[in-house]
C-alpha cells in the first residue's frame, strides 16, 4: 500500500485527501475505507473533480488517529492509504460543535448527534447553484440577509432544475448551468466534476455560515430520462462530495410529478396512460433510489424526498428509507381554483382522493402527516410563496406558518417569488412565468422573511420540542377548525387569526380555555410581526376551570402566550 503525508484535521470539520492527480475521463469508481481510533470503520464513495483528480472527502466523527485506504477494480487506483490525526473542535460553527443532525427518539422533530434540537425554519433556493444567482456576489449577500433573520436551512437543487422543458432544449438551457457548465456533459455522457467544484464552494459556504443544506438531487421528472444507472451515479457524486457535510439529502423534487405535465398548460388528455406509466416508474425508481442512499451514506444523514402534493409518505411505494415526512400544501391560500382545475391537478398527480387546495387544505395535510403511525418529523417543503401569483403576502405567511407549527410540524420553509428561480436585475428573465414576477434583490426583503424565522426564534425560548398540539373538542364544537394551540408544562401559545379570515380559522379568539390544575400562569399578548409583548397578567379560572380569552389588542392576528412555573418570567 502507498502511503501519502499524515493530514491534521478536527472533528467533524470535511476534508478533501487527493488519491490520484489525473484519473482520465472514464475512471473506474473509487471508495475509500477509513478506520477510527475506537474500531469505527466508515467506507466512503469518492468523486472525480473537474482537473481529473479523484479525491475523497471526510468527517471524522471523533478525535485520534484515523487510517484510509482506497478500493477500485484498477490496480492503480487500488490500496492507495494515509493517516489523519483529528483533533477536538475548537471553532465557533454550532453545526460542528452538535454535529450533524439525525431524529430525536421520540421521532417528531430532529436534532444534533449531541442531542440539541434543531428547527427547521427554512427558505427555498431552487435554482442557487446555477449562475443565476452570480457568485460569490449574489450568493453571499442573499446569504448574509438570511443569517442575520433566523434561517436555518436552504433547500437547493444540485442538478437539473424545476420548471424546464423535459428535452434536450430544457436539461442544457443556459439558465441550468453555472460558471462551469451544466451538472451532466451533453446527451448525458458524463457528470461535468466542473460544475460540482463550483457547487462545492457555493455549499460550503452555507455550512460555514450555520445553515444545513438540503440538497435535492434533480426534479423528479428527469428519472425517467436519465434511467436508473444514471441516477445512481448522480447519487454516488452528491454523496461523495457533501455527505461529510451536516446536510439533509432530498431524494428528488415533485417525485410524482410526470414528464408530460412539465409543459402544462395544456396537457393532452385524451390518452393518460403514457403519463401514468411514467409517473409509475419514477415512483418505483425513486423509492428504489432512497434505499440506495441509506446504504451508501455513511454518515447516515437525514432522508426525505419532496412531493408535488399532498406528502411524500403517501406518495412514494416504498417510504421506508426516509426519515422526513415532507409535504407540499400548496400555493393558494384563501382564494382556490375551480374544481375542474382541481381535478385536473390530481389526475397528472395520479391522486387516489380529491385533492385540497387552500387553507383548509394546508392546515387538514398538516394535521393529518403529524397523525400518521407510526411517527415521522414532518416539514412543510413548499407552502405558497411570498408574492407567488401577486398576492400570499407576510398575512398569508404567518398564517400558515404558525397553524402548521402549533399542529406539530418539526419546520417549515418559506419560499419567495424571485428567489426560488433566482430571476435578477441581471437575469430578469422568467422560468415559465406562470408563477409572477420579481427579482430576488427585491424579495429577499419581502416582510414574510423576517417574520417567519421571528416565530421561530419564540418558539425556541418556549422549546418548541416540548410543545403537543392543544386538543379541546369544546372549541370544536363552538364552529372553530382548530385551537391552533401547542402546550407543555411550561407554557401554552395560540395563534389567533385576524379578523380577515373566517369564523372558522379563529381558533380561541373570544372563547374559554381550560386552565390546568394549580399553576394558571401569566399571560401576553406577543405581536407575530415584531415579538413585541403586551402583559395580560395572571390567568384566573372560573368555576368551571376555564379562563375566557381577552379581545386581542387590534383586528389583526396575535399569538397569545401563557407562561407558568419558571418560564412565567418572560422573556
Amino acid at each position: 500500500m502507498s502511503e501519502t503525508p499524515s493530514r491534521v484535521t478536527q472533528v467533524n470539520v470535511p476534508v478533501d485527501v487527493t488519491i490520484v492527480i489525473d484519473a482520465g475521463l472514464d475512471a473506474p469508481e473509487v471508495d475509500v475505507r477509513f478506520g477510527g481510533p475506537a474500531g469505527e470503520e466508515l467506507l466512503v464513495p469518492a468523486f472525480q473533480a473537474g482537473d481529473r483528480s479523484i479525491r475523497v472527502r471526510f468527517a471524522a466523527p471523533t478525535a485520534g488517529t484515523w487510517t484510509w485506504e482506497s478500493r477500485s477494480t484498477e490496480d492503480r487506483l487500488r490500496g492507495i492509504g494515509g493517516r489523519l490525526e483529528v483533533q477536538p473542535y475548537t471553532g465557533d460553527n454550532v453545526l460542528y460543535q452538535r454535529g450533524r443532525l439525525r431524529v430525536s427518539d421520540g421521532r417528531r422533530h430532529l436534532e444534533h448527534i449531541d442531542g440539541s434540537p434543531f428547527l427547521w425554519i427554512g427558505d427555498t433556493w431552487w435554482y442557487g447553484l446555477s449562475s443565476r444567482l452570480s457568485w460569490p456576489s449574489g450568493f453571499g449577500t442573499l446569504l448574509a440577509d438570511r443569517v442575520e433573520k433566523g434561517f436555518s436551512v436552504i433547500q437547493i437543487v444540485a442538478g437539473p432544475l424545476p420548471e424546464f422543458p423535459a428535452s434536450a432544449e430544457g436539461i442544457w438551457d443556459p439558465g441550468q448551468a453555472n460558471e462551469a457548465g451544466w451538472p451532466w456533459e451533453r446527451d448525458w455522457a458524463r457528470i461535468d466534476g466542473a460544475f460540482y467544484d463550483r457547487a462545492d464552494e457555493r455549499i460550503r459556504s452555507l455550512v460555514e455560515a450555520g445553515m444545513v443544506p438540503c440538497i435535492v438531487s434533480m426534479w423528479g421528472y428527469y428519472y425517467t430520462l436519465m434511467g436508473a444507472e444514471r441516477v445512481r451515479r448522480h447519487w454516488r457524486n452528491l454523496v461523495a462530495r457533501y455527505a461529510a457535510y451536516p446536510v439533509v439529502f432530498c431524494v428528488a423534487g415533485e417525485v410524482n410529478l410526470p414528464p408530460a405535465s412539465v409543459h402544462l398548460p395544456p396537457l393532452p388528455t385524451d390518452d393518460p396512460a403514457p403519463m401514468a406509466a411514467a409517473r409509475e416508474e419514477q415512483l418505483i425508481g425513486w423509492s428504489e433510489t432512497g434505499t440506495e442512499l441509506r446504504r451508501i451514506d455513511p454518515y447516515r444523514n437525514p432522508i426525505t424526498a419532496h412531493p408535488a402534493h399532498p406528502n411524500v409518505r403517501r406518495v412514494l411505494p416504498d417510504p421506508s428509507a426516509l426519515d422526513i415526512d415532507m409535504i407540499q400544501s400548496s400555493h393558494w391560500s384563501y382564494q382556490i381554483p375551480t374544481p375542474s382545475i382541481r381535478d385536473f391537478i390530481g389526475q397528472v398527480l395520479g391522486l387516489e382522493t380529491p385533492i385540497r387546495l387552500g387553507l383548509e387544505g394546508t392546515i387538514a395535510l398538516a394535521e393529518e402527516a403529524v397523525a400518521q403511525d407510526p411517527p415521522m418529523v414532518v416539514i412543510n417543503g413548499e407552502p405558497c410563496y411570498e408574492g407567488i401569483m401577486g398576492t400570499n403576502w407576510q398575512d398569508v405567511q404567518r398564517l400558515l406558518f404558525w397553524t402548521g407549527m402549533l399542529s406539530g410540524l418539526a419546520g417549515w420553509t418559506y419560499g419567495a417569488q424571485g428567489i426560488w428561480q433566482m430571476n435578477s436585475r441581471e437575469h430578469p428573465d422568467l422560468i415559465r412565468g406562470t408563477w409572477g414576477t420579481g427579482v430576488w434583490e427585491d424579495a429577499m426583503h419581502y416582510p414574510g422573511s423576517r417574520q417567519v424565522p421571528l416565530g421561530g426564534r419564540l418558539l425556541e425560548e418556549l422549546r418548541w420540542w416540548t410543545l403537543r398540539p392543544v386538543e379541546d373538542a369544546r372549541i370544536r364544537q363552538q364552529g372553530r377548525r382548530s385551537a391552533f394551540g401547542a402546550a407543555s408544562d411550561d407554557a401554552a401559545i395560540y395563534y389567533l387569526a385576524s379578523e380577515f379570515v373566517s369564523e372558522e380559522w379563529r381558533g380561541v379568539k373570544g372563547l374559554a380555555i381550560d386552565v390546568p390544575d394549580g399553576d394558571g400562569g401569566h399571560a401576553a399578548w406577543i405581536s407575530p410581526r415584531t415579538l413585541d409583548e403586551q402583559p395580560l397578567g395572571p390567568v384566573v379560572a372560573d368555576a368551571s376551570g376555564r379562563w375566557t380569552v381577552p379581545a386581542t389588542p387590534s383586528m389583526e392576528d396575535w399569538l397569545l402566550v401563557i407562561r407558568r412555573g419558571p418560564a412565567a418570567s418572560g422573556r
